[in-house]
């Protein structure tokens, strides 16, 4: 197996870990799980980089091609996460504006 050959395993094999750590990512290892993205995220950029010096433009978009469909796969979950946290966040809001609310009614019902 070429260099090049081992490059774009390792970039498919880290796209799927990343995947795979975005379906399993939890409150409790939400954390530890973003750094090792982060990680093999940046190995990913690490190794295109290589492969794209030395592979011609036109099988660069060929492999590209091959990436796609793992890289919506992960965008998706990413925005999955997103909107899960910003329900969440605005649950959470709403929660402490009764809260606060209902502070203010009974200092009013005090007077």
């Amino acid at each position: 197996m070429s260099n090049m050959d081992a490059n774009m395993f390792s970039i498919k094999l880290n796209l799927n870990t990343i995947l795979e750590k975005f379906l399993n990512i939890e409150d409790d290892n939400f954390e530890e799980n973003m750094e090792e993205i982060k990680l093999l995220a940046e190995q990913v950029k690490i190794k295109k980089s290589e492969i794209k010096a030395v592979m011609p433009v036109t099988e660069m978009k060929k492999f590209n091609l091959e990436l796609e469909e793992i890289t919506k796969k992960i965008k998706n979950c990413f925005d999955n996460i997103v909107e899960e946290k910003e329900k969440e966040i605005k649950k959470v809001s709403c929660e402490l504006n009764k809260l606060t609310n209902e502070k203010k009614l009974a200092l009013y019902k005090r007077w």
